[in-house]
């Protein structure tokens, strides 16, 4: 004759399984948010570079954005073509003629900025001095 102590594992060392039972969770009190006050003469850890980093990054990512405005102009360019007034004409173009932009970005606009980076070079480097001169000039105002 079978035991329960042989059919249930727990009942072998005489533990009683816990119960199951569910709680419905209740709201929480969110804490009113204060803005945070910072006493003078405390030292606190800023999160702001210095000025010339700050002037550096916009300069560089201005640069380095270059190739890119490019392409975005091409794709402006592609779109400001087909341009219609109908809402669902203008859906499928944007359908039909997207494949078409994608063809154009990555079949001629992409290798030409590839092969002939000595042409975007001077409009790159032009573009991060200017950015990095306009910025110094209106964060210093």
């Amino acid at each position: 004759m079978l035991t329960l102590r042989r059919l249930h594992p727990l009942a072998a060392r005489n533990v009683v399984p816990p119960k199951i039972c569910f709680s419905i969770p209740r709201p929480r009190r969110i804490p009113e948010l204060r803005p945070l006050t910072t006493k003078p003469g405390k030292n606190t850890l800023s999160s702001q570079p210095p000025f010339p980093i700050r002037a550096v990054l916009v300069g560089t990512t201005v640069g380095l954005g270059t190739p890119i405005f490019a392409t975005a102009g091409v794709v402006a360019a592609w779109f400001r073509f087909f341009r219609f007034s109908n809402p669902t004409v203008r859906v499928i173009s944007t359908v039909v003629f997207g494949g078409g932009v994608g063809n154009i970005i990555y079949g001629w606009v992409g290798p030409f900025l590839y092969n002939h980076a000595e042409i975007v070079l001077p409009f790159a480097v032009g573009n991060a001095i200017s950015a990095t001169f306009w910025y110094s000039v209106l964060e210093t105002r």
